[in-house]
């Protein structure tokens, strides 16, 4: 311990533990040297008696002061990281909420003209029908018009779905296919436009407890940082696959990516730890993801022993009654 110390105030001491303990550290030599030049002349023990008495007393005191000083640091170091990723969870809750806001003034606006586009092309389409006119063109656009307008509108309402409730939303009972539909609805598009091939395969009638959109925000921020890991890959994809193992649900996400190297892989679970550009992450999301599907009381881990990057879910399943 004493030289942990030593290491830590060599350089330059900054308080009047330090210089204390250098003091002590410095008569304990001194001792050390001058005792075989006194030890011959018993007159000359008070001297001996009284530096091991000032090193004992000393250490005594100043190195158990020395030592709750350096653990109130390291504790400070502690509730200082926590503060940090607290207040960075709140801005993303704070993020998410005003998105929710947003979200709902946006679907108004736009759903009032969605309906006058939907209304307008059925009424052309009904024109056509009725004046027997066989303009297969303008009827394949129409249907194409309304066909947007449709996709419109459900990025619209998973939009609403997945931002309206908060993290003290009451429980509720889901299938995995209604978890991952809005989820599809507003990613897929990115996927296809870049060629990322996206699959959902597996069990999806298994049901989870889930609270609001909490389990959604999982599977989002997994395929968000898939998609970052092929999107430069050659025949790029991204798989879900949920299957049930004995009284669980697990649901593993995989890609095509160059994967996590090994020295990052006990890292990547801890806040602000980001191996992408800057920019582009603060390293919260996987330990954000971490601690709520640990709050819904499953697991959630890295599968190392799979050649794929592989992130998996497991939740205690939900017994149909």
């Amino acid at each position: 311990m004493c030289w942990d110390f030593w290491k830590a105030i060599r350089n330059k001491p900054n308080i009047t533990l330090d210089k204390l303990l250098l003091l002590l550290m410095l008569t304990f030599v001194i001792h050390a040297l001058d005792y075989p030049f006194l030890r011959p002349y018993p007159e000359t023990a008070i001297f001996g008696f009284s530096y091991y008495l000032f090193n004992i007393v000393g250490f005594a005191v100043i190195l158990p002061t020395m030592a709750m000083k350096q653990a109130g640091e390291l504790q400070r170091a502690r509730l200082e990281s926590v503060v940090k990723e607290r207040t960075e969870q709140l801005l993303q809750q704070s993020k998410l909420s005003a998105l929710g806001e947003m979200a709902a003034g946006v679907a108004h606006e736009i759903n009032n003209p969605l309906a006058i586009i939907v209304g307008r092309s059925e009424q052309v389409l009904s024109r056509l029908a009725k004046n027997n006119l066989e303009d297969n063109y303008l009827k394949d656009s129409i249907v194409i018009i309304e066909d947007t307008a449709f996709r419109i509108s459900r990025i619209i309402k998973a939009l609403l779905d997945f931002s309206k409730q908060g993290p003290q939303s009451p429980y509720s009972i889901e299938t995995f296919d209604k978890v991952i539909e809005d989820i599809k609805v507003l990613c897929e598009e990115r996927f296809r436009f870049y060629g990322v091939k996206l699959s959902v395969e597996g069990d999806l009638n298994l049901r989870l407890k889930t609270r609001g959109p909490q389990i959604s925000q999982v599977l989002l921020n997994l395929l968000n940082n898939a998609f970052d890991a092929v999107e430069k890959e050659n025949d790029p994809w991204v798989k879900v696959l949920v299957q049930r193992a004995d009284h669980l649900v697990r649901i593993s996400v995989s890609d095509s990516g160059p994967g996590i190297p090994e020295a990052d892989r006990s890292k990547i679970m801890q806040p602000f730890f980001t191996s992408k550009e800057v920019g582009k992450g603060v390293g919260l999301g996987l330990s954000i993801s971490k601690g709520i599907v640990e709050n819904h009381g499953g697991s959630f881990y890295l599968d190392t022993k799979q050649k794929a990057t592989t992130f998996v879910i497991e939740f205690p399943i939900v017994e149909e009654t």
